[in-house]
């Protein structure tokens, strides 16, 4: 089914894919479940069931005191099958030729329909095929395909391709993170979720085939479940880059990630050694040491030398912020996160974005039976089984991570981000006011208070990301950018005591908020927007309005790192300054915003908004000089531009606009007011796309007007 961009529905977009291992090792590893049978089922059956009991009855539950579990602990540790089963090199040593990948189990969303394939190695090399196509490679997923496929048309479904800002970190969900430098795209934890219809068309899950990149770069923090899924890395091209933990043996608490990957046919595996650093594109990463989430804390001593080997990861990317993604760091028994982070202080210097989780996962240990982590009981000394552990970071050792580091922002994640990932269990929903667990902490907790004595206080400042939400840094890095001029004040959450007709909110911009944005204009006829990806810019008709509709906007998504109010459109460039110019801007701009928001033909419309000014007499060299020369975007033109306007409509009392001194060249072969007319057209056609993008709405062109046909095709 052929989409908006000439994408296509895949195999992968609304199914969820899982790999079944056959585990024919005498205990079981967790990459089948059955190590956690062993130990819920085996070894610790009668606590087992005692917590778990506990722990389906409602908030009031009543609590065991951590002494008498403790001895029911220390009773089953005596019994003959435990004694046996660690006393069993078998149980400690992983042999991970005993475990192979068997079928990949498809299903829907709401499981309601599934297919089983069996995996050999040109099965999984046309299941890869499937899912990231809509062909038929493997029968049973065609059969899925032929279901899903008018549900879809019905639905109107259609992928919305990601144009994140380059080098600037975007947050995908959960522990995943991306980037992109325009030819190569960085992940990290990609655990992904399928697209529903039951979740808004503007906000869906994304994945790999969401983004126009060829090159794929996936850096693997541990192998939990939810940071290696295998499901997730099939819809990856074969010829991803990743990078691991260096392993040297598999365990019950590490994976051979190496040996797993080419089991899933990736050959381009590099294990990185702490410290180590791999260089792609415009991007450096780094390999540091993973302390916490191991089965003790840091104030644990450790009997056996095993533990969960992992990297935490420095991306620098060349030009853009520095980022340090701690995944679900913390302290153990080798070491700590903080330690690590004075060593990056030391090494790289300041860290410009700190991602990392700030959960309550401090319990006592015999509750790892009815975590995800069973298995952790086995490696707990008898005398701190009565122990709380902490193995991960609370909110406090965040900010001290933060402040060792001098990151600007405080990005929690690790911690689920979107209602897909809520509804598996992982983490809070964004969506909900109040939404916190037993482990998972309310993301207002992130929000920092120091004791009322308190003179000086952080200079790091927290940064609250949905999935699909992009973080922008420095509000210089938009200042730059050349596509607006802003003559505007800047401020910070303080409102000013007036507010100007304008206002535009960067740092953050929702995808799932801009629609919404979109609709508030409604509420003024005089008002229009202007979207990109890292900002947005309402103007309105009076200061009035403006203020109102800024308070509307506060509701949908609070401002990110900086916001301002202009008595002009920001947008407006070169034509601010001057009256005559800025009112046929405006009006233009008001004009073609109307017909992106309302209109079902907006070509067809944009033919009725031209007439009248004299685009059509343009020489098309000069429009596409303006283009790539002065405003960097690639553009052909091929026919004639306008729509055949008249020039005695078209009256301008002052003609003598300022240009760019790049545009002063021109006015040996062109005359001022015809530099003026191909910028503003430029600017104007260019601004329209950037916001078709950003607000992900659909356009469909027609020959005639092949200006804006490579305009809104072109990457800007």
């Amino acid at each position: 089914m052929s989409l908006w961009r000439g994408s296509t529905v895949s195999s992968a977009d609304f199914f969820e894919t899982r790999v079944i291992w056959n585990d024919t090792t005498k205990y079981g590893t967790t990459l089948s479940g059955r190590l956690e049978q062993t130990i819920r089922n085996t070894l610790h059956s009668g606590t087992f069931d005692r917590l778990r009991r506990l722990r389906s009855r409602h908030a009031g539950r009543p609590r065991l005191a951590s002494g008498e579990i403790v001895e029911a602990i220390l009773e089953e540790r005596a019994a003959p099958t435990y004694q046996a089963a660690i006393n069993d090199q078998d149980f400690w040593h992983i042999d991970r030729n005993a475990v192979q990948p068997s079928a990949c189990l498809i299903r829907t969303s709401d499981h309601s329909t599934f297919a089983s394939i069996p995996l050999d190695p040109q099965s999984l090399r046309n299941l890869r095929a499937g899912l990231r196509s809509n062909n038929a490679v493997v029968p049973p997923l065609g059969r899925l395909l032929q279901r899903q496929d008018g549900i879809l048309r019905n639905a109107n479904f259609a992928r919305r391709i990601q144009r994140s800002p380059r080098l600037q970190p975007l947050f995908v969900g959960h522990a995943c993170v991306s980037w992109t430098d325009g030819d190569v795209r960085v992940w990290t934890d990609p655990f992904l979720r399928p697209k529903s219809l039951a979740y808004p068309a503007t906000y869906q899950p994304l994945g790999p085939l969401d983004m126009p990149e060829a090159i794929h770069v996936v850096a693997i923090t541990h192998s939990h479940p939810d940071h290696f899924d295998p499901g997730s890395l099939l819809l990856f091209p074969e010829d991803t880059q990743f990078l691991i933990p260096m392993v040297e043996r598999e365990t019950p608490l590490t994976l051979d990630l190496s040996h797993r990957l080419r089991q899933l046919g990736f050959d381009n595996v590099r294990q990185m050694r702490w410290g180590e650093s791999y260089s792609v594109g415009r991007f450096e990463i780094v390999a540091l040491p993973f302390h916490g989430e191991q089965p003790l804390g840091g104030h644990a001593i450790a009997e056996r030398d095993d533990r969960m080997v992992g990297n935490i990861y420095l991306v620098k990317p060349a030009g853009g912020p520095s980022c340090l993604l701690l995944a679900d760091s913390g302290s153990d028994p080798w070491g700590s996160a903080v330690g690590v982070a004075r060593h990056v202080r030391r090494d790289h210097g300041r860290v410009d974005f700190l991602f990392g989780n700030h959960r309550r996962w401090r319990l006592f240990p015999p509750q790892y039976l009815i975590s995800s982590v069973p298995h952790y009981l086995c490696y707990i000394p008898d005398a701190e089984l009565q122990v709380p552990q902490q193995i991960m970071l609370d909110a406090d050792g965040l900010w001290s991570i933060a402040d060792i580091i001098g990151a600007k922002r405080v990005v929690p994640y690790a911690m689920g981000g979107a209602r897909w990932y809520a509804e598996l269990g992982l983490g809070p929903d964004p969506m909900m006011e109040t939404s916190s667990s037993a482990f998972y902490a309310g993301l207002d907790e992130l929000e920092r208070t120091d004791d009322e004595d308190t003179v000086i206080t952080s200079s790091a400042r927290p940064l609250k990301l949905a999935a699909g939400q992009g973080a922008t840094g420095l509000a210089r890095k938009w200042w730059a950018t050349g596509v607006s001029k802003p003559g505007a004040r800047q401020f910070g959450k303080t409102k000013p005591t007036s507010a100007p007709r304008t206002f535009a909110a960067g740092g953050v911009v929702m995808t799932s908020v801009l629609p919404h944005l979109s609709e508030v204009t409604k509420l003024d006829p005089r008002a229009w927007l202007v979207a990109d990806g890292d900002f947005c810019e309402i103007v309105c008709a009076s200061d009035a309005q403006a203020d109102f509709l800024w308070t509307m906007v506060g509701r949908l998504q609070p401002p990110g790192s900086w916001y301002t109010r202009s008595e002009v459109p920001i947008s407006a460039g070169q034509f601010a300054d001057h009256r005559n110019w800025l009112g046929i801007f405006e009006d233009l701009h008001r004009q073609s915003f109307l017909v992106l928001r309302d209109s079902d033909a907006p070509i067809a419309r944009w033919r009725q908004i031209f007439t009248g000014y004299p685009f059509q007499s343009l020489p098309s060299e000069l429009v596409a000089m303006i283009a790539q020369g002065l405003l960097k975007l690639p553009l052909s033109i091929r026919g004639r531009i306008g729509t055949g306007g008249r020039d005695e409509t078209f009256a301008i009392t002052h003609s003598d606009v300022s240009l760019p001194d790049q545009a002063e060249s021109l006015l040996k072969t062109y005359s001022r007011v015809e530099i003026a007319l191909a910028l503003l057209l430029v600017r104007l056609v260019h601004n329209t796309y950037r916001s078709v993008s950003a607000i992900r709405t659909s356009v469909a062109v027609g020959d005639e007007y092949s200006f804006f046909v490579s305009m809104l095709s072109s990457e800007t």
